[in-house]
């Protein structure tokens, strides 16, 4: 809905579900956190940290409630238990070279050679 100055406003009187609303004052917090973080980096106030503090707990017990309301709960123990699972498998680990090379090293190496077939040598010759 646009107003006559040109902006769109939220209806006090909209309906909606309730995660919309929680997700829709979780958004807002966090953007007072961050407002109020590029405050405090600029001026540093008592109050605007205290106002901080205060706002990421509320922001974080409405994060709670959303997990809560939408039994994430569950899905995070299920998921506490695969990753245990997950960790307690060994890792593959290749063994590292402590010296040297892998390849064996021979006293002839291999003979480099020009498209034209012929060697490197057989030009300083000619």
């Amino acid at each position: 809905m646009a107003y006559l100055d040109g902006s769109s406003r939220y209806d006090l009187m909209e309906t909606g579900t309730r995660y919309l609303h929680y997700t829709e004052l979780l958004d807002l917090w966090s953007d007072g956190i961050e407002i109020l973080k590029n405050a405090i980096k600029k001026f540093d106030s008592t109050a605007d940290k205290e106002n901080l503090v205060k706002l990421t707990n509320a922001r974080d017990m409405i994060q709670r409630r959303i997990d809560v309301l939408s039994d994430t709960d569950a899905g995070t123990r299920l998921y506490g238990s695969l990753a245990k699972e997950i960790d307690a498998i060994p890792p593959h680990v290749t063994p590292q070279l402590t010296e040297g090379n892998s390849a064996q090293e021979s006293d002839n190496p291999p003979k480099q050679t020009y498209l034209s077939g012929e060697s490197p040598s057989d030009y300083t010759t000619k």
